[in-house]
This record gives structure tokens, sequence and C-alpha cells, in this order.
């Protein structure tokens, strides 16, 4: 190739740039492949730009909150009413405890129960059976092709098999191929909603509901027709617990991406994707910034060679087209590499970021379409400066000596600039790692520690009592309760006033526990008691938050009165202290614990913390719960992983950032190295007129090295208010947070002088160390 003839005296130089042009397109190609990934949820229904989802508006006294769940009536009553809408559906959310079949338990399985316009709706595909009527029996099930050859070995024919969850015998009437993975929801079983009474007349927020709008209906007309009728239902429903509820609409192509409702499923957003490709422009930019140095560099060292060409009557456009030649060379051997380094490193970097990096998008058009801007972009930006200005010097400019390239002042800005775009990162990781410190230092008023939480299984939950006896026979075992929620994942919502404000109920979150967990937990008690194993199941009890306490108007006399709640009539039998059951992040919602001793989970305490003997312990409970169901699979959860659970999205930032920063730090040193290496080379007599003259060694060394600290001090103080403005904008999405301090800035630029002087440092004493009249003689 003619570009490793024209640039083999500058080998060092060219291999240095294009090291850190193939790290930088290596990771912006993974980062393009995970962004493509993520924007392409839902993007496979054939509906997609039709289906719409129905949310409810929650306004409690200046409040809001948006949750995905709606009232029945969003299926029973609104379509007949909304000309816009084609065909609704309504999802139930229920946990399958266990599917049962030849004496093979099966658990873990997600489990909805659908109304049958589902298959109209969604683009279902079905293997066995028929869309046209997928629920032809009261007791049919439809299950996904993965659970179907897991049961049956996928040996047989599904349909018309018999299995059964939670004790009842369902009939398979249909077998699907599963969602693919860039789905906002998935699912292993699919039930009639209808066939389920209970689910029909339940007055709450239950369900998710989803339309299909007519086709050449504007979406915009089609959500305030819908919002509008539902209004309209949750406005007198609504009053009864003292506040507004109203309807929103989402297309299904946002709620992945774009939505800040929770959803059934898996959930990102678009500003974890802008963050991502911002790293991705910094990388790409600091890269480019070094090309465009080198091919300055290199013009300026070739200007003999451009004024004889133009002597011999080659054209300004004849330069251009050269330099252009020589850098789409070096750009397509780079994003060879790059590619080839980044297919090779996608497993690792999948796991370092927490989140799955699928190349099955390496055929995906928009991730092709993206690669090819990011070729033309990267050309474009690297040989447009040194291609238009070096074509512009006349042969007689050149061979007079007219030009001088001592004062750069492009390399200096690339130098400055480069060096904003790292403190401005570093300062982001500091700020981003005091904040999740901090967040994991304040108290929570429980005590997750030593805590599993096992699902049970219909065997086991009718035993239980035996089951709790038999654990406790375990010297490794402390203590056994039960509850039918994980204490800090999900909650229930229900209502709640006093008996002379009974028309202006509250909402407030539940958690449903048997006595025991309270201690179990290390709730701090502020009044009253907690609850106890001889209360009868009669009473309707319940234990209130601080929060709670607060919200209502009350104080610690309300212990042993009654308040209405749920609307039925609930002796408060304690108040315990605020507890962080959320996120740390956020405020402490009013909480009701209620009585409730169904064991949908067993809350196990162990005497000792988790380490190499907790595995033989946890075999040991397996075993003994499979002496009361032979088919138990146990599912644990351990309460200090879902604690930490709430820091993973503050954690992969914190990743994400990291890598973009030491990446933009490799890179610009790699730029800084190569200047430099240049400019000290071009002052070699220099330096060797000055050591005759008496400079010590360290007089030229400043000399050198000196006005990299000044350069990198300046970028200090331009990316100082830059960083402040963007980490106190970050800071305000939490209810508890650190403050912005100074060292925040300072230790970067600190960081980066000390790196940058070690990069330089040896290029410099090399030269120093040479004989000055060796230098001379050249």
């Amino acid at each position: 190739m003619n570009i490793l003839k024209t640039y083999k005296k500058n080998r060092l130089l060219v291999g240095i740039n294009l090291l850190g042009l193939v790290i930088g397109l290596s990771v912006s190609i993974m980062l393009i492949l995970f962004i493509v990934n993520e924007i392409s949820y839902d993007q496979h229904f054939k509906n997609k730009e039709r289906i719409v989802r129905l949310y409810t508006v929650i306004n409690d006294k200046g409040s809001v909150t948006n949750s995905p769940i709606t009232l029945r009536k969003a299926y029973t009553e609104l379509p007949s009413n909304t000309p816009e809408v084609e065909v609704a559906v309504q999802i139930f959310d229920s946990r399958c405890n266990e599917l049962l079949y030849n004496n093979n338990s099966y658990s873990d399985l997600k489990q909805y129960y659908v109304d049958s316009e589902f298959f109209k709706v969604f683009d279902v595909s079905f293997i066995e059976g028929s869309a046209q009527d997928p629920f032809n029996s009261p007791k049919s099930v439809i299950i996904t092709k993965k659970l179907s050859d897991m049961i049956f070995s996928g040996t047989a024919e599904a349909i018309g098999k018999t299995i059964n969850i939670g004790e009842t015998d369902y009939i398979v009437t249909g077998v699907v191929k599963e969602f693919p993975q860039n789905t906002h929801f998935k699912f292993d079983v699919l039930m009639n909603l209808k066939t389920m009474d209970y689910l029909e007349y339940l007055q709450g927020l239950e369900f998710y509901t989803y339309y299909l709008i007519k086709e050449n209906i504007p979406f915009e007309r089609a959500s305030q027709s819908i919002e509008k009728q539902y209004t309209n239902i949750t406005i007198p429903w609504s009053q009864q617990f003292n506040v507004k509820a109203t309807g929103g609409v989402e297309k299904i192509t946002d709620i992945y991406m774009h939505s800040d409702i929770s959803s059934p499923g898996k959930q990102n957003s678009i500003k974890f994707i802008q963050l991502i490709a911002g790293i991705i422009a910094f990388i790409l930019i600091l890269a480019v910034s070094n090309f465009i140095n080198l091919f300055t560099i290199q013009g300026e060292m070739r200007m003999q060679e451009i004024a004889i060409r133009k002597t011999n009557g080659a054209y300004i456009t004849d330069i251009i087209r050269l330099f252009f030649s020589e850098v789409i060379q070096i750009v397509s051997i780079g994003f060879i590499l790059g590619i080839i380094l980044s297919i090779m490193l996608v497993p690792y970097f999948s796991n370092l970021i927490g989140y799955n990096i699928d190349l099955n998008q390496l055929s995906n058009p928009v991730f092709i379409c993206s690669v090819i801007i990011l070729y033309i972009f990267t050309v474009i930006l690297s040989a447009t400066y040194p291609a238009f200005y070096l074509s512009k010097f006349s042969p007689l400019q050149i061979f007079s000596g007219q030009i001088s390239f001592s004062k750069r002042k492009l390399t200096l800005c690339i130098i400055i600039f480069q060096s904003v775009i790292t403190i401005v990162l570093m300062s982001a990781i500091f700020l981003i790692y005091k904040q999740t410190s901090y967040l994991k230092e304040i108290p929570l008023s429980y005590n997750p520690d030593r805590t599993v939480c096992i699902s049970t299984t219909n065997n086991i939950a009718k035993s239980y009592e035996s089951v709790k006896q038999e654990l406790l026979k375990n010297t490794d075992i402390e203590q056994v309760s039960s509850a039918q929620h994980i204490i800090g994942g999900g909650w229930s919502g229900q209502g709640i006033s006093t008996y002379e404000n009974k028309d202006k109920q509250e909402i407030i979150n539940e958690y449903r526990i048997a006595p025991g967990i309270c201690e179990l937990i290390q709730l701090q008690l502020e009044a009253g008691s907690f609850f106890d194993e001889n209360t009868p199941d009669s009473v309707r009890a319940i234990i209130l938050n601080e929060s709670a306490i607060r919200k209502l108007g009350l104080d610690n006399s309300i212990v042993g009165d009654y308040l209405n709640y749920s609307d039925r009539k609930s002796l408060v039998m304690g108040i315990v202290k605020d507890f962080y059951y959320g996120s740390t992040s956020e405020k402490i919602e009013p909480l009701a614990l209620k009585l409730n001793r169904y064991p949908e989970y067993i809350y196990i305490k162990l005497r000792n913390n988790r380490n190499s003997q907790s595995l033989k312990t946890m075999n040991s409970i397996s075993e003994t719960l499979k002496k009361f169901d032979p088919n138990f699979y146990m599912n644990t959860s351990w309460l200090t992983d879902v604690y930490t659970k709430k820091f993973e999205k503050l954690e992969t930032q914190f990743n994400l950032i990291s890598i973009g920063s030491l990446l933009s730090v490799i890179i610009a040193i790699l730029g800084l190295t190569v200047i430099h290496l240049h400019t000290t080379m071009r002052r070699t007599r220099e330096i060797a007129i000055r050591r005759i003259n008496g400079a010590t060694t360290g007089n030229i060394f400043t000399l050198l090295s000196g006005n990299i600290i000044i350069w990198i001090v300046i970028a200090g103080i331009i990316a100082a208010p830059i960083s402040f403005y963007f980490l106190n904008s970050w800071l305000s999405n939490f209810t508890n947070k650190v403050s912005v301090d100074i060292f925040i800035f300072i230790i970067p630029v600190l960081i980066q002088c000390v790196i940058a002087i070690a990069a330089t440092s040896g290029i410099s004493l090399n030269i120093i160390s040479k004989n000055p009249v060796d230098s001379l003689k050249r």
C-alpha cells in the first residue's frame, strides 16, 4: 500500500495514533451494538405503530405518580365508548408457584392471565393450536415452545396434555414461539382471564391495558380520546381515596426506552442511551483529533513534496485528494481491526457493564448504517483540516521558507480539548462513586443480613407450621417466618383513612407478613407491639410506619384503635420507625404491614454470614423442604441481594463512565506522546545548544514538559463549570444526595498531570541524555 511507503519513516507516530483509533473504534462499535439492541425493543410487532398502553396518573395533593396498572373497566367499558379503539386487551400479572407434570415440578415461571384478544393485538406465532380459538375450553392454558420442550422433552405434541398449576388441572391448547429478547415483557404461561371470576370483579388498579388503534387514526387523536374516556371512569373511583386519577397513553415502542413508568418487564431509559452516545462521541472525537494532529504534523514534514507536486502541475484539489486517500487507507485499517477486536471483546464487555450485547445486531440495518456514518465521519474529520490547510500554500512560500510551524494553535487547542473531556469524565466517576457510597452507607433501619427468602409450593405452604419446626431443628438457622412479599422488593397498594374521614382515603403501600417477620429483619418499634403468634386470624391487624402516621395526621396514640383499611375495620397494633424498603435514593413512602399468615415466601435467618458453610446449610434446607414436597425446586432471594440490586443502574453508569474515562485518558495520552515526541525531536539542536551554555537537566525538562502542566490546568478551569452543571443536574434525581465539592475537579486535574508527565518524561529524558555534540552534528 502507498500509505506504508509514505509513512515508513514515521512508523512510530502512525502506530501510536492507529492504536488509539483501533481502541476507540472497538469500544464505540460495541456500544453502538448495545444501543441498536436497546432501541430495537418492541419494534418487531407488526402493528407497532398502532399498539398503545394505557396508564393511570394519580395526583395526590400535588404529588403525581404514574402507574402502569389500570381498572378493569378500561377493558369492559372504555372500548365501546371510544371509536378510535379497534381491539382492547388486559393482562393480569400472576405469580406461577409451580407447574406439575408426571410428578415433575417446574417453578419460577412467568404467568399472565390475558383476554383472548391478546393474540389479535400482539404477534404470537402458534406452533401448535390456533390464534383463532386459543382458549377453547374453560381450563385452557397456552405455553411457550421452550417450556413445552422442557416439560414434554420435545418428543411429543403438547396439545391436549394436562398439566397442574396451583392444584388445578389445565389442558394445553396452544404452544407458541417465545417473544424475541428485545420485548419489554416475556411470558412462559398464558391463561384465560375470563375464566377467573374473581379477577372480573376486582375494583382496584390491577391490569395492564393495551389497545390496538384503528388504521389511519393519528396517535394524538386516539390518545386524547382514550385519556378522556378513562378519566371519566377513574374520577369517581379515585374520589374515595381523596386523590385525582386520570389517564395517560403511550406507544408500545416508547415503553422500554422513553417511559418513566415501571412495566411488567425490562426497562431502560433514553437518558442512559444518551449517556452511552455521549461516551462514544467523546472517544471518537479524541481519537479523530489525534489523527488531525498526525496528518498535520506529517503534512508539515512533507511540504517540500507538496511544493514539487504543485510545480509539476498538481492542483489544490489533487493535493486534497491525496490526503483524503491516505486518511481513507489508515482509517480503513483501523475500522477492520476495530471490528475484529470488538467482536472478540463483546462477551467480556457485556459482563463488565452488566448488559447483554447481542452480536446478531451486526446484521441490523441500523447498525450497518451507523458504522458507515461513523466511518465517513471519521474520515472527513481526520482529513479535512490537514488537507485544506496544507494544500493552500504556494511553492514559492514553501521554497522560500516563508512558512513557520513553530506556533501551532491547533495542537494546543486539541491538547486542551482532550484534557477537558478526560477531566469531565473523571469528575463524573468520582461523583458517581461518592454518591453510590453515600447511598449504601445510609442506615436502612432494618437488617437484611443473613436472611434468605424461599419461594414456596402449595404442598409446603399447607404444611408450613411443620416445615417451620423442622427447619428450626437446624443449628445453623436462627429464625424462621413467612410473608407474601419480599421485603425490599415490590409491594401492593391499598386505601386507608380514619373513620371520621372515611370518604377521604389515602393511598398506602402494603406488605403482607406473618408474625415474626418484624423481629427477624429487626424493625425498630416506636409504639405498640409486633404481630403475635397468638393474634387470632379474625383480627384484621396492621402495623404502620412513621410516614403513614404523618400522612394521616395522627400520632402514636392511634395504637390500639381502629382505622378504615382496605374498606374494612383494622386494628393498629404498632408503629415502626421508617425503614428504606425502597431505594435509599428516594424518600420513604407510607407503608402498612398487614397480618397475613399465607407463606408465599419462607424467611430464614442464618446464624452466620454467607460463606462456604452457607452452601451446606442451603442444601440441608432444600432437603428438609423436599420432605414435604419431593418435587420441590428451591428458588432463593437473599435480602442483601435484593437491596444491592437497587444500585445496579448506578454501578453500570459508573462502569461505563470509568471505561470511557480510561479510554479517553489512554487516547489523549497517546496523542500527547506523539505531539511531545515530534516537538522534542524538532528541538534537538536547541536543547544541545542550551546544554552547552550551562542549562541543567531540570531546566531543560521544565522547558519541554512545563507547558503540559499549564495546558492541563487551563483545561481543568474550563472543565470545572461544565462538570458542575451536568453533575448537579444528575444529582437532582436523588432525594438523598452528596454535595459537589472542589476536590471532584482538583483530583482529576492532578491525575491528568501525573499521567501526562509520566508518559512524556521518557521522551524528554532520552533527548536530554544525548551528547550535545552528536545532536549538533545531525
